[in-house]
């Protein structure tokens, strides 16, 4: 017992000391700034487009080079005046610099000594600068800045996508937000007819004393009373369904009671229509208010460029090595530096070199890549342009559906509400029995809850369209 009621103290004050949180549309829009870890996903998958950028980039940049070697032979000369040059050093350090043109410059200082029986530390000392240039696959430097241009544009088509995908991300949370809206209107009004309903059990209970009423007229009263607290609780299920979602995407409340702040619901109601006006007055897709046709352009440019990059795949190499090396000699480092500095020849050396593959595996990867990156580019493009023509038509339509539903169920409202007022005239006057007046009482409650589902699936389906649609210029799209 004493364990039970430790429990109760604990969570009792667990309750009490939980934060209450106003939620409107405004704290939305803060926490989302505040980096939830959806947010955080999103920019994360945004950065590693960027990466691949930078990767490619940091392959041209200038690096130290340093190169050292020591060799001892211990080997008889095959005939007796061949000389064995041992020990030998090497040493060579400077910086190497590719570019994105299909060439890689070099510069280097070395220094080089042999020794032998007939001669001890012969050192050879100077600079040594390079320049590689491709001259096929890559010249100047075709491949890899088409390469460069395709990640650049890849770059900077997630950092759009990403603004979408947060855009998104805050439409999915207003949603919820609109449940809840909806939700509460529908708990007020059930929770007013509910005290109707238990005014009219009450009232049933006193006439059945009076021997007025029978227990069947009770008992159907009775029974709408629990009808619609089912209801009520039901939607009060629905309400913590919602909330549990919420704090799902926004971690931050996970501790926090939600309340909704008071909102103006007729005021939403007049932006919802003017928003939807303005759509209804564009007949083709307003291109100018979404990102995804810079989205669509970047796309195609980027496979443009990677055509270029996945047609080399299987070429041949061929690349032109040139160094110029100045050169000086002598007995020791020192002097062999000295000499160099006096010295002002230099040697010239050039290298071609041809790789040509034998295999044909690498023109079938070629062939492969080309058919892959062709078809992912088909199926986004088909994806991109296919959303936003489906978006403007068919959301346009649907609207238009849906209102047209809340203005019959308006009516219907309207005309149920004098039906009601009818029916219970005639209850009283003891023409119509019990069940008249509760089958027009359910039925007037049933029209009313559907009108705020409708209104909601007009919102419902406005975010939608604000998905792809993100820069329409109208008061609901403020967030």
């Amino acid at each position: 017992m004493k364990i039970l009621v430790c429990l109760c103290l604990i969570f009792g004050n667990a309750n009490l000391y939980a934060k209450s949180i106003n939620l409107d549309e405004a704290l939305l829009k803060k926490l989302v700034s505040n980096n939830p870890p959806g947010v955080q996903q999103i920019r994360a998958m945004s950065e590693v487009n960027s990466l691949n950028h930078k990767m490619i980039y940091d392959k041209m940049g200038l690096s130290f080079n340093a190169q050292g070697a020591y060799i001892n032979k211990d080997e008889q000369p095959l005939h007796p005046y061949d000389t064995i040059v041992t020990p030998v050093k090497n040493l060579k350090a400077g910086f190497i610099k590719p570019t994105e043109f299909g060439m890689q410059l070099s510069a280097h200082a070395y220094t080089e000594q042999l020794s032998s029986p007939f001669m001890k530390e012969q050192t050879t000392s100077g600079l040594l600068f390079g320049l590689s240039i491709d001259l096929y696959k890559d010249f100047l430097g075709s491949s890899t800045r088409a390469s460069l241009r395709s990640t650049k544009q890849l770059e900077e088509m997630a950092k759009i996508e990403s603004t979408i995908g947060i855009k998104t991300y805050t439409l999915n949370l207003r949603k919820l937000y609109w449940a809840l809206i909806s939700n509460n209107e529908k708990i007020i009004l059930s929770k007013m007819l509910l005290k109707n309903s238990e005014t009219q059990a009450t009232n049933a209970q006193k006439r059945l004393k009076d021997s007025v009423a029978d227990k069947g007229e009770v008992a159907k009263f009775e029974s709408q009373v629990a009808y619609r607290k089912a209801n009520i609780i039901y939607l009060e299920y629905l309400k913590e369904q919602y909330i549990k979602s919420l704090k799902e995407l926004l971690p931050e409340l996970s501790e926090d009671e939600i309340v909704l702040s008071s909102y103006n619901l007729d005021k939403s109601v007049n932006e919802v229509v003017s928003c939807t006006q303005l759509i209804a007055s564009k007949n083709n897709p307003p291109d100018e208010y979404t990102l995804l046709d810079e989205v669509i352009n970047l796309l195609n440019e980027s496979y443009e460029n990677q055509k270029i990059v996945t047609s080399k795949y299987s070429a041949i190499d061929v690349g032109l090595v040139s160094n110029v090396k100045t050169v000086g000699k002598s007995n020791s480092f020192s002097e062999s530096y000295e000499n160099h500095s006096n010295n002002k020849r230099a040697n010239l050396e050039m290298a071609l070199n041809v790789t040509i593959p034998l295999s044909s595996r690498k023109s079938e990867t070629r062939s492969t890549k080309e058919a892959l990156e062709k078809l992912q580019h088909s199926s986004r493009y088909d994806d991109l342009t296919g959303k936003i023509k489906t978006y403007h038509k068919q959301i346009n339509q649907q609207i238009g559906l849906l209102q047209m539903v809340f203005q019959n169920q308006k009516i219907n409202s309207e005309k149920l509400e004098i039906s009601l007022k009818t029916t219970k005239t005639k209850y009283h006057q003891a023409r119509i029995d019990v069940y008249n007046l509760i089958n027009d009482q359910d039925a007037y409650l049933q029209s009313q809850l559907a009108e705020i589902d409708t209104k909601l699936a007009v919102v419902t389906t406005l975010l939608d369209y604000l998905t792809v649609f993100t820069e329409l210029p109208c008061e609901f799209n403020r967030i």
